[in-house]
């Protein structure tokens, strides 16, 4: 056991030396060594970036940018975060002791604190989150609403049209930082009292609704959106599926579904039930949530525009809510369940109880996060894949 009695402290870059004891049962031996103090700061740009590619978690990334503007500006290079292979994040909003907002790590087991603008308490009802990491919210600032996406890691809001009714569900092309033009991004709503879909990029002055086929209204209100391939789809209550075509000069909504099909699911009029669309490897996926938690799978087959049912889940999990849902391949994040669907319990939202579903073998498993005690308020959990893009 080595065990320090004293040193000499030097300026950075000059010698210190420190008089160490070793002990060991038969004798004690008393050292002098030498060595030099490094200042970390410092450091060539290629050790921090390479020291930056060994982190896996985002938080620990998040804390090694913080350190200094010089490790700060590494972590700004994409290649710097492809050691990240952070699990989903579990987001708890509303009024809790600390009044700030809690969120669970599935990687590290842990929960952190981390402050919101503390209007999102009040207005928590118009919180809807992408699979992209980016929170979509609506603000009372200075007499009017104000839509913006706000990534919780960084910070950084993407203004947005305003809208004042509130919406029910979003989807995002792409990421409003995937490159220097905004026109990649496309955000896609559901309008919840008019049951319309509407779309914008960052920069627009209004939302685009878009047109419905006169002949093939929907009965069912829109309960769903992705972005699957290039393209905008929405599902509906009694699982029909509506292609989103933004790129024409009058966007529609189109009806994929025929008419003379039957819906595959038994559709509950008490919104016990849940549907949600999933990008699932290179498969669009109906995930249906039953009342007793148990789920069922059907795949969208583009050649007879039919949902066909499955049996058996390949090596994803799937993360199901109201307001964020999306799959992750179990080989490419460990730690991550395949064959399983993450769920909330829609019987019991106020405590925040979540389970997992082994699809293939037809049983719950243990919940991804222990039992704890916080004042939520009515409003479900979050799924989050954090991002820093």
């Amino acid at each position: 056991m080595n065990s320090c009695s004293s040193s000499i402290v030097s300026p950075i870059g000059e010698k210190r030396e420190r008089i160490c004891s070793l002990h060991n049962k038969k004798r004690r031996k008393i050292i002098r060594c030498t060595y030099e103090l490094r200042d970390w700061l410092q450091l060539p740009g290629d050790l921090i970036g390479d020291i930056a590619k060994r982190i896996s978690h985002i938080e620990d990334f998040v804390s090694f940018g913080s350190v200094c503007k010089a490790w700060h500006s590494v972590t700004l290079d994409k290649n710097c975060r492809s050691g990240i292979r952070d699990l989903p994040w579990l987001m708890f909003p509303g009024k809790v002791k600390t009044d700030r907002d809690t969120f669970y790590s599935l990687s590290t087991k842990k929960t952190y604190y981390n402050r919101l603008p503390k209007i999102l308490h009040e207005l928590h009802s118009c919180l809807q989150v992408s699979p992209l990491g980016w929170l979509m919210v609506r603000e009372y600032m200075n007499n009017e609403y104000r839509t913006n996406l706000l990534n919780p890691l960084t910070r950084v809001r993407i203004q947005l049209p305003s809208m004042e009714e509130p919406f029910f569900n979003a989807a995002l092309s792409a990421s409003p930082l995937s490159s220097t033009s905004h026109d990649n991004c496309i955000v896609m709503i559901i309008n919840s009292y008019q049951d319309e879909l509407l779309f914008s990029r960052p920069g627009d002055n209004s939302w685009t609704t878009l047109e419905e086929d006169v002949m093939c209204g929907h009965g069912y209100a829109f309960c769903s959106i992705v972005h699957f391939k290039c393209q905008f789809y929405a599902l509906t209550y009694d699982s029909e599926l509506w292609t989103c075509d933004v790129s024409i000069p009058r966007p529609r909504a189109s009806k994929l579904t025929p008419d003379n099909v039957a819906s595959p699911i038994i559709f509950c009029p008490l919104w016990l039930d849940a549907s949600y669309l999933v990008e699932v490897g290179d498969e669009l996926l109906l995930v249906h949530q039953q009342s007793n938690e148990i789920f069922e799978l059907f795949k969208f087959d583009f050649t007879t525009k039919e949902w066909k049912k499955l049996t058996s889940l390949s090596d994803y999990a799937i993360f199901v809510g109201t307001k964020s849902s999306f799959a992750l391949s179990a080989l490419e994040y460990p730690g991550l369940k395949g064959g399983c669907i993450y769920f909330f319990d829609r019987r019991n939202v106020s405590d925040g109880k979540t389970g997992i579903y082994n699809f293939n073998e037809e049983k719950m498993s243990k919940p991804p996060h222990p039992k704890r005690k916080q004042y939520y308020d009515h409003n479900q959990p979050i799924w989050i894949k954090p991002s820093l893009k």
